[in-house]
Order: C-alpha cells, then structure tokens, then sequence
C-alpha cells in the first residue's frame, strides 16, 4: 500500500536531493518500503508503498455483520496490531471477497488540504507540487505479480507467487512494480483545488 503519481517524477538537482533526504527520514520509520521514480515510458509509475501488513489499523468484519462506520476513529486492539504487522508477507493473507475490510492510515507528515509536506525534522513544510507538479496524487493496494522472466531464474512458473517464505523473497527482490505486474486492490485519486476542498475520485479496479 501506498502513493504513486502515473507519470515520471522530472526532479532538478535540489528537487532530487531533497527527494533523498526524505526517503532516507521514511526508511528509518519503516526499513521495507520500496520507492521508484518512475520511468519514461510509464512502464512504472513514480511510488512509495509498503507492506499492507503494516498499515495503522486494519478491522475484518465477517459477513453479516455491521462493519465500523466509516469517517469514525477504526479500533484495532494492541494485540492485533502487533500480531498482524508481526506477520512475514507469505503470513498474511487475509483477504477474501466475503469479508469487509476497514482500513486507516494517518501520517503526521502529509497534510492534503493545504498539498504540502509538513512536520519533516530539519526541514521547512513545502508543497508537493515541488515533487510532482500538477500531477494527481494516487493512493493505492495493489499485489505484485512476479515477471515470467523472473520465475523462470528461479525454476518456478505460476506468476503469482505471493504463498511461501521462499516465494516471498522472489517479491521483495523485485526492482521494478511496472503496470504489467500489479493487481490493484483499491485505487483513490485526489487532485489538489486551491482555495477548494480536495476532489477524491475513486476507482475501484476488477
């Protein structure tokens, strides 16, 4: 889970630097996220995205019964939290299409409405167009499909390879998160509006 911009990020030396300093302030947060800024063929868009283990809080509501009303603080117990963010990635595997998950994720270091960056230590808050200009900001889940050419360096051949330890590293060894290898689970597009409230186009994909 988390951000991409569906076009390469175009970064001068400054932009590029502090491009650096941030993903560095964000690994020491959260040491497995994976980042890209894209390329010029759109083959990969620009990202930043971590495991789904690892979001704040993460409630499964079985069918039948009343899920947490959206726009309300989502609760998790502590033991639930620390159990599932201590699962390995071939662990977690939850997801079922009878079930209703809620999610939350909140970060101090993103302030949407006003499209900055702020509370970042030793730096001033600045605006994300910095980064990406009037690109839309796009928050996704996707799974990633591992490429053929991959598998077959490691004597395997289901694309989808996501079920065991062994398997699980072949995905973190993955350098690239092109288009033709994800899954999405959900995708939300919000643009920035000045002097508006932000606009939230979602789309959920098949």
């Amino acid at each position: 889970m988390g951000i991409e911009i569906a076009q390469q990020m175009k970064l001068g030396l400054v932009a590029k630097g502090l491009c650096s300093m941030l993903l560095n302030f964000m690994q020491r947060l959260m040491a497995d996220i994976h980042y890209s800024f894209g390329d010029s063929s759109n083959n990969e868009y620009s990202h930043i995205v971590f495991p789904l283990k690892n979001i704040d809080r993460l409630v499964i509501t079985k069918e039948g019964e009343t899920p947490p009303k959206l726009g309300s603080v989502i609760h998790e117990t502590e033991d639930s939290i620390a159990k599932r963010k201590s699962l390995r990635e071939h662990e977690f595997r939850e997801w079922n299409v009878t079930d209703t998950y809620t999610m939350s994720f909140n970060t101090m270091y993103v302030d949407l409405p006003t499209w900055q960056i702020v509370n970042v230590p030793i730096m001033k808050d600045m605006d994300l167009r910095t980064f990406w200009g009037e690109s839309q900001l796009r928050m996704v889940a996707y799974e990633v499909n591992v490429p053929q050419e991959v598998l077959a360096g490691k004597g395997k051949s289901s694309k989808n390879v996501l079920n065991n330890k062994e398997n699980s590293k072949i995905i973190r060894g993955v350098e690239k998160h092109e288009q033709k290898c994800l899954n999405y689970i959900f995708c939300a597009q919000v643009s920035h509006q000045p002097l508006m409230i932000s606009l939230f186009c979602f789309a959920l994909s098949s």
